[in-house]
């Protein structure tokens, strides 16, 4: 179970927070980055909320290919 303070913090990130800003996919990569460094220290969280080796790896891969 994920507590709602946890929820918050992922939420109030700038890949949510950002969304309506004319440079928001243009910045899509670091905002990605961003979640998924928080998705890994939220307390509560079970594995279903992280990303796993191999998702991080695919988007890697899609950001150096200028997918993101």
């Amino acid at each position: 179970m994920i507590t709602l303070n946890s929820l918050m913090e992922l939420f109030s990130g700038p890949y949510f927070k950002n969304r309506s800003s004319a440079d928001w996919v243009s910045n899509m990569g670091r905002y990605t980055a961003i979640m998924i460094s928080t998705l890994d220290r939220l307390h509560g969280a079970g594995n279903h909320w992280r990303l796993s080796p191999l998702e991080k790896f695919g988007l890697s891969i899609a950001k150096k290919l200028g997918m993101m």
